[in-house]
């Protein structure tokens, strides 16, 4: 018999074996496809920002790659947990360390090549939908069928690539093992986890820093900036995996004690748990770590694809800005033309106001305004207006997202030599009264004092805003004008369209959307995958177990509810918790993201219990009756 036929026959031998991983590999495989089917689609070389979405798209789909790798490579290793026995009987009848590479390889390729085989083929059945979904997610029309040759091109080399590097890699942890231990892997005690100091000092420490942040509002800047986030995602991991083990020690502990431990057969329950209870809390702890991510990723993506609208308000709070200096070509010309054209339309709104700056100054981008000319403004926003006294200051950030620390604000300073006062900041803007970051800070100061400034030691920004109805929806009227005020682009600045910004801002938000989903789809997956390895790599074992307990007296109906209860502990344990870290995240950000973002965690919490659900009930049905066939 020839290697390739020997391996070929190991893959159709334990083909239900093979079948989780294959499957697996098909999941990955196809996804990646779909997503290329979008990315090469020949609608996106002609629309606007079509540069920029397809780099994003390609950039999407690197990550599916790379999740892809780090999941097909954990279903491999499981795979190969599963065959350590087979692999042991081989070594042990004279196959070198040569061969049993050799047979890993081709064996992994056969199944590799078929999964890429299949998964094209039905990806092509399913590009029709898949793009019709690609179409509504990105708001882009079109997106008809085609061949999408260059996606099967591209997945086919970059699968075979990413197959070929894994089946080579992943025999040298088999070479590592012993002989002896492959072929007795079976009989390995599991060791217990124990709490040793160090570990509970880390644990303590992790947690104690997670709600010092939380509690001094801290959090946000300790994730404004990689090493703050890196350092907060290790913290939450080291917090989760020490409060799985202490909770689940600290309730199995309490249970043991109670008079229910000796009712029916929840001894055995307890004692089956505790004889895996380093495996049951790793499984427990990477499926959250999974629903975890695919939760969150999901719903904060789509929440902030719910919140556009506010969003481009926030950055552009008026429809239509036009800010004149004295280096703008032809402003009245462009104005008239402005107010001639935007006059026509519903719900019109049009005013003007003046900030100064500057000219030469160490405060760059600190900008005033008088009072009446804010409050003009405050009203057309619907904020408060103000009542200064004349060595007043309101402060009016220029720019949303930076944290603006009111008590070491100097940029009053700029008018310290404007004013016999001694002058003073009383509070500061929540909401921005001109396009985001064209001014840095900008002082509100009663009108006797503005008035009192010498004009010539400033330059005079006019600021015209507009307001419409339907600043979303009409985009050829936005184009014409950013077309006739910036001379075709030749002079675009000072001229800002909120309409613009919130198309960009919805595809950003949708294309976010689209890939974030794609990979929640792969955590699911994976999180799928790693229950079913666990329950096929112990079915043997198992059904020897409760076989013999079946002859001193176990009930098949004891049995079934076992099954019922442990199948339970590893997905709903799971789910639980990261369904409150769901809520929890609901908590933090509510603020931030509005009342919406409550509709939404809870409809994904529906959802995503429902697929748990369907999920729970498929493995549990097939696997108590897989065991039960193997007793009988």
């Amino acid at each position: 018999m020839t290697f390739r036929k020997l391996a070929f026959n190991n893959v159709w031998r334990d083909k239900w074996t093979y079948l989780a991983y294959f499957l697996s590999s098909i999941f990955s495989v196809l996804l990646f496809f779909l997503f290329s089917v979008s990315m090469f689609h020949p609608d996106l070389s002609v629309i606007a920002h079509g540069s920029s979405l397809s780099l994003s798209m390609a950039a999407g789909n690197i990550l599916i790659y790379l999740f892809s790798f780090f999941f097909i490579s954990y279903s491999i290793g499981a795979f190969l947990k599963n065959r350590e026995r087979t692999l042991g009987i081989f070594i042990l009848n004279g196959a070198s360390k040569k061969h049993i590479n050799r047979m890993i390889f081709i064996e992994n390729m056969i199944i590799g090549i078929a999964a890429i085989i299949v998964a094209i083929i039905l990806g092509v059945a399913l590009s029709p939908l898949a793009l019709m979904v690609s179409s509504y997610a990105l708001g882009i029309e079109g997106f008809n069928m085609y061949f999408p040759i260059k996606a099967m091109i591209l997945t086919s080399v970059m699968f075979f690539g990413l197959f070929a590097l894994v089946s080579t890699i992943s025999p040298r942890f088999i070479r590592k093992e012993k002989t002896l231990n492959l072929l007795k892997s079976h009989k390995k005690d599991e060791k217990d986890v124990r709490l040793s100091p160090l570990f509970i000092s880390l644990g303590i420490i992790s947690i104690s820093i997670l709600i010092t942040l939380i509690l001094l509002g801290k959090m946000e800047l300790a994730l404004s900036n990689i090493i703050g986030i890196f350092g907060v995602f290790l913290l939450g991991l080291m917090s989760l995996y020490f409060s799985i083990i202490l909770i689940t020690k600290l309730a199995l502990g309490l249970f043991i004690k109670s008079r229910h431990y000796y009712k029916k057969i929840n001894m055995l329950l307890i004692s089956e748990f505790k004889s895996k209870f380093r495996t049951n809390i790793n499984m427990i702890f990477m499926l959250t770590i999974l629903l975890i991510s695919a939760f969150s990723t999901t719903t904060l993506l789509y929440g902030m694809r719910k919140d556009v609208e506010a969003k481009t308000l926030e950055s552009y709070p008026f429809n239509y800005i036009y800010i004149v200096d004295e280096n703008t070509v032809n402003p009245e010309e462009k104005l008239e033309t402005l107010k001639n054209i935007l006059s026509k339309k519903d719900e019109y709104i049009n005013s003007k106001f003046d900030v100064l700056t500057l000219k030469d100054t160490i405060y760059l981008g600190t900008g005033i305004i008088s009072e009446s000319d804010y409050n003009k403004s405050a009203k057309i926003l619907d904020i408060d207006l103000l009542n200064l006294a004349k060595n007043q200051i309101f402060i009016v950030p220029g720019n949303k997202n930076l944290n603006f620390d009111l008590d070491n604000n100097e940029s009053f300073k700029v008018l310290e030599n404007e004013s016999t006062l001694e002058l003073e900041v009383i509070g500061e803007g929540k909401k921005l009264i001109t396009p985001e970051g064209y001014f840095k800070n900008i002082l509100v100061v009663e009108d006797g004092l503005y008035n009192g400034l010498n004009k010539s030691e400033f330059k005079i920004n006019q600021v015209n805003i507009f307001n419409v109805y339907d600043w979303k929806e009409d985009l050829d009227t936005t184009s014409s004008l950013e077309q006739i005020v910036t001379d075709n682009g030749k002079n675009p600045v000072g001229f800002f369209t909120a309409g613009s910004l919130y198309e960009v801002e919805k595809m950003t938000k949708n294309l976010s959307l689209y890939i974030g989903g794609a990979l929640s789809v792969i955590f699911i997956l994976a999180s799928a995958s790693m229950i079913y390895f666990r329950l096929v790599t112990e079915k043997e074992r198992e059904a020897i177990k409760f076989k013999n307990l079946m002859k001193i007296g176990l009930s098949k109906k004891e049995f079934s509810t076992i099954i019922y209860k442990n199948i339970a502990i590893l997905m709903y344990v799971p789910f639980t918790i990261a369904s409150i870290f769901l809520f929890l995240q609901r908590g933090i950000l509510v603020s931030r993201l509005g009342f919406i973002y409550s509709e939404i965690i809870f409809i994904s919490f529906i959802i995503f219990f429902i697929i748990q659900t369907i999920g729970y009930i498929f493995v549990v049905k097939n696997y108590r009756k897989s065991i039960l066939s193997m007793i009988e």
